[in-house]
């Protein structure tokens, strides 16, 4: 496995023909843009992680029930970024 950088993962996902691309980056946070906008960032909330176990899906969750209900970008993010840090600190729970 080969590791990349954050900026050559941009750059390559800047050639895919998408609405919308995120590049989520763990404890850093999201960075973000679409076929209209450049690059952007919103950090990841500072929280205290009990499990990560389904973080990247609760991630995935947050951004596409937002994005879906026609929500700009950066909030459909922020949503993303929420729900996950609720995951991280076992607050979120699945039924």
């Amino acid at each position: 496995d080969k590791q990349i950088s954050e900026d050559e993962a941009m750059q390559f996902q800047s050639t895919i023909n998408a609405t919308a691309i995120c590049l989520t980056c763990g404890s850093k946070g999201v960075y973000f843009k679409t076929n209209l906008l450049s690059w952007n960032f919103i950090a990841a909330h500072n929280i205290k992680v009990k499990n990560a176990t389904g973080a990247g899906d609760s991630f995935w969750a947050g951004f596409f029930s937002a994005y879906l209900n026609n929500v700009s970008i950066e909030n459909a993010v922020e949503n993303g970024i929420r729900i996950a840090s609720l995951k991280l600190q076992n607050l979120l729970y699945y039924a």
